[in-house]
């Protein structure tokens, strides 16, 4: 696993908005546009097409060289510098974090699907459908402490 990342990611969801990609945290969707009939914008010089994101959708911000949302599909991401998937590829956002945090599948899901259980909580409760940024960043949070102790891996 990379707790590295995961842990640049949870510190990411904490910061103030104006900090973040996507204008309004939505754990249920990675890029949604609310432009309608405006021009498509950028945000930190990251094309994109919509206002609000989940954890997943903060992704090509922080690593602009392995990860990039889908020119013509925004709620896919491109891979880049990855063997297993050509740049063109649409890759689901439990993939790409899969690939992005060295995790499996099963872990993807629970750690970024809404309503999943998380088994690294006492009474594996999930977030729920619209849980914050901040209750998203303590949960992988808990998940890299889980997961820390379980492998006596203190660093």
């Amino acid at each position: 696993m990379n707790f590295e990342r995961l842990i640049t990611l949870a510190e990411h969801l904490q910061k103030p908005v104006g900090d973040r990609l996507h204008e309004e945290f939505n754990f249920g969707c990675v890029n949604q546009s609310f432009l309608g009939e405006r021009k498509q914008q950028t945000i930190k010089g990251i094309p994109f097409c919509g206002s609000a994101g989940c954890a997943m959708g903060e992704a090509p911000l922080l690593w602009p060289e392995l990860i990039q949302f889908q020119p013509e599909i925004p709620a896919s991401f491109s891979l880049l510098g990855c063997d297993e998937y050509d740049e063109d590829r649409e890759i689901s956002y439990t993939r790409a974090a899969q690939w992005l945090f060295n995790i499996t599948v099963d872990d993807a899901v629970v750690l970024f699907t809404p309503s999943a259980p998380r088994y690294w909580v006492e009474d594996k409760a999930s977030l729920g459908r619209r849980p914050n940024a901040g209750e998203v960043a303590d949960s992988i949070l808990a998940f890299v402490a889980y997961h820390r102790e379980k492998n006596n891996d203190h660093n």
